[in-house]
């Protein structure tokens, strides 16, 4: 069996801050001992439902690369959401996966959808809608993301559970970025690991990977990793 993929990611900066893909999943993964060619389609902002609606040119460039032309080119596409979508406009996250879904299994490859992260704990922008709460974002990114996952037999890298388990806990890691809505390296480390995960059954426990971190900081994600993705 090779060890050699292609990944596509396509999503926005929940993806692309730290340079997730290239800058620690790609190293990580070829630790575990895979060796994996990264590509992505990222743009500040974007929902799924735009790169099938626009005509710009992130949209142009992830509808040429999931044509059925393109069967082969990859073996796994990763799929990430913005948030308020997900939060006010959940059906149109589900309609844009069932599309999606359907162009990806079109040209042999196998969608995942990366389930991100909630905005921190005491963040202002939680405060806008009486029920936009810090726990009901992450009761709504995770219910939505189980809905289509178990419609479409989809895996979720759950990046969301795992930041939100070392959160709840105080951890000592820089889990978001000043802004305290992107994540920070170690939350950029976690939705790497959460992929890896998904996509090669991997015991994150076992990776040597730590990237930015400690080696204690990476022990603590790689078991909040596998807690959340063994269940």
């Amino acid at each position: 069996m090779s060890n050699k993929y292609s990944v596509l990611f396509i999503g926005n900066s929940m993806t692309y801050f730290h340079d997730m893909p290239r800058a620690i999943f790609e190293p990580m993964a070829k630790s575990a001992g895979f060796e994996v060619e990264v590509s992505s389609v990222t743009a500040g902002g974007r929902f799924l439902r735009e790169y099938l609606e626009l005509d710009d040119e992130p949209a142009r460039e992830a509808k040429a690369a999931l044509e059925p032309d393109q069967a082969g080119q990859y073996d796994f596409v990763v799929l990430q959401e913005g948030m308020p979508d997900l939060f006010t406009k959940t059906e149109t996250f589900y309609q844009a996966v069932r599309t999606l879904n359907g162009m990806i299994r079109a040209m042999g490859a196998k969608p995942v959808l990366y389930a991100r992260m909630g905005n921190q704990k005491g963040n202002p922008e939680l405060t806008d809608d009486p029920a936009c709460t810090y726990e009901n974002v992450y009761r709504t990114i995770v219910e939505a993301h189980r809905t289509v996952s178990g419609e479409l037999d989809i895996p979720v890298a759950w990046a969301v559970k795992a930041v939100y388990d070392l959160n709840e806990r105080g951890v000592d890691l820089d889990l978001y970025f000043e802004d305290r809505s992107h994540p920070g390296y170690a939350g950029s480390y976690i939705a790497a690991m959460c992929v890896l995960t998904v996509l090669f059954g991997v015991d994150p426990t076992v990776v040597t990977f730590n990237g930015e971190l400690t080696p204690a900081q990476a022990a603590l994600c790689r078991e909040a990793v596998k807690k959340v993705q063994r269940k």
